[in-house]
Parts: structure tokens; C-alpha cells; sequence
């Protein structure tokens, strides 16, 4: 009697940057494959939950989404203007992925020369 097993999804996830300010829009985009022999196979039609957790792993908010005939999907999340700063993270049944929040600002200097 062998024990046959469901191919493993995998989640891919890929933002738009690495590091974000509170209240910006994290856009990103979700690929879902399944190991079949040595091909990784996108997963078609497949419904999941999609969620943002912040630094204290709280739910900041949620999506419901499908992935499409090539087993994606793309969105965005919107950083509340005021949070802890820090490591949020995208998660879904099959990975997460960690995106820094800081309060940074952009360097402005400038050189001349004589």
C-alpha cells in the first residue's frame, strides 16, 4: 500500500522594493508552482489568503485572491501611516516574505568641484 503524497506549492513572492515608509503601497506580485519530477508547474485557479502582519505579527490586513492560468496574482497593500517600524511580512499558506518598514529619509548632498 504506497502513501502517495500532493505535490508541494510553492509560494514565490516578489515586491517592488525591499524597504518601505510607513503609508507607502507595497506592490507585489505572488507565483504559485508544484514540484512535478524536476519541472516546477504553475498553479492555475488555486484560491488562497494573502496577509500583511506587522512587527508584532498582528494582522494589518488581508486579501482573498485566485491565481490566474499561469498561477499568479498581483496586488498591493497600504502601510498604515503610523506603526511600529520594522519587519512586516507578506504570508501565504505556502511562504512569506519579510519587507523592512523604516522611517528613512533619502540622503541629499551635494559635491562640487574647483
Amino acid at each position: 500500500n504506497r502513501k502517495t503524497t500532493k505535490p508541494k506549492i510553492q509560494a514565490h513572492i516578489y515586491t517592488d522594493r525591499a524597504i518601505y515608509r510607513p503609508g507607502q503601497v507595497v506592490k507585489f506580485k505572488i507565483i504559485l508552482t508544484r514540484e512535478q519530477g524536476k519541472y516546477q508547474l504553475p498553479v492555475p485557479n488555486k484560491a488562497f489568503n494573502i496577509t500583511l502582519r506587522d512587527v508584532n505579527y498582528s494582522i494589518v490586513s488581508n486579501k482573498r485572491m485566485t491565481s490566474n492560468d499561469y498561477g499568479s496574482v498581483w496586488s498591493e497593500f497600504i502601510l498604515p501611516k503610523e506603526t511600529l517600524t520594522g519587519n512586516f511580512t507578506i504570508k501565504t499558506p505556502w511562504g512569506y516574505k519579510t519587507i523592512a518598514v523604516e522611517n528613512y529619509k533619502r540622503p541629499k548632498f551635494q559635491i562640487t568641484f574647483n
